[in-house]
């Protein structure tokens, strides 16, 4: 209780919660807990407790994606905001594949991914940059190309990160066969993803000629 109200005090060890009758909580997690109890001000066994089942939920799934997946409650106990039932699917997807096992990780992620999904339903919205892409697992996405990103993730609203990642894969087809044609020309199914009309079978080598 004292360190949920002044957290310059000495920080609660595992053993400090086992006493207490909190379980769950190890060496591994200790400062996860300690920060929440700290920022939430958690006063109370039961609180500390919920928290602590909440947070090793969405550990547990980071490692290991058999487990429960972590429900929306779950990242609000824990201290994640921004996360609800439609990004939710999202969220524990990267949490999954990045492992991310601490608060501050999950909430740079939420905070990312939702700023990408506002920018796809509204594009006065503050623009995704190309850490956000990078944040919320999309590779490839950098300062010279997060433009075009962003503009098919407006005009294709798109709010997935799947999604996301196949616009990229085939901005860098298109572009790197610009540069240089000995690599992969790009296919129909590249041409469609980023919303360019007029590209058919009979056309497309006649286009890939014109990009190079």
């Amino acid at each position: 209780r004292a360190y949920a109200a002044d957290n310059t005090l000495t920080a609660p060890s595992v053993l400090d919660y086992q006493t207490a009758g909190i379980s769950g909580v190890d060496a591994a997690n200790l400062s996860e807990v300690n920060q929440q109890v700290d920022e939430q001000s958690l006063i109370t066994v039961n609180g500390i407790q919920t928290l602590t089942d909440s947070l090793n939920n969405l550990r547990s799934y980071a490692v290991d994606n058999t487990q429960t997946a972590p429900r929306v409650t779950d990242y609000q106990i824990a201290g994640v905001s921004g996360v609800d039932s439609d990004n939710l699917d999202d969220i524990n997807q990267q949490v999954d594949e990045q492992t991310l096992l601490t608060v501050d990780a999950m909430r740079s992620l939420t905070g990312s991914l939702n700023t990408i999904r506002a920018y796809a339903e509204d594009n006065t919205q503050t623009a995704p940059s190309d850490t956000d892409y990078t944040i919320v697992g999309v590779s490839g996405v950098d300062t010279d190309n997060v433009s075009e990103i962003n503009q098919q993730v407006d005009e294709q609203s798109i709010l997935v990160v799947d999604a996301m990642r196949d616009v990229m894969a085939s901005v860098l087809t298109i572009r790197t066969y610009a540069s240089d044609n000995t690599q992969a020309a790009p296919e129909l199914a590249d041409f469609t993803k980023l919303g360019i009309s007029g590209v058919d079978a009979p056309n497309l080598a006649a286009i890939n000629e014109q990009i190079n």
